[in-house]
């Protein structure tokens, strides 16, 4: 997601979620159109998803229930999840 942000430098890419899990040498290797915004709640959590033009869900864990899928199609907004 990080390389296909560095392609796209018109793009605004916003990543939620807290940013001790992605690893300091990815953070300070990302393009300029990158933002960690880390851990979202409440009303700056919904503002950033209203505020998206597209949201995009990652997980690798094969029972997990992506409750940010949920949240864009209640925002109706486009959705590409993993």
């Amino acid at each position: 997601m990080l390389e296909a942000a560095r392609r796209a430098p018109e793009l605004d890419v916003h990543v939620t979620g807290d940013v001790s899990n992605c690893p300091r040498r990815l953070r300070e290797r990302a393009a300029p159109n990158v933002r960690f915004t880390g851990f979202l709640s409440g009303d700056d959590y919904e503002l950033a998803v209203l505020d998206a033009d597209v949201v995009l869900a990652l997980t690798t864990e094969p029972s997990s229930v992506v409750r940010a899928g949920y949240e864009a199609v209640y925002a109706e907004r486009p959705l590409v999840v993993s």
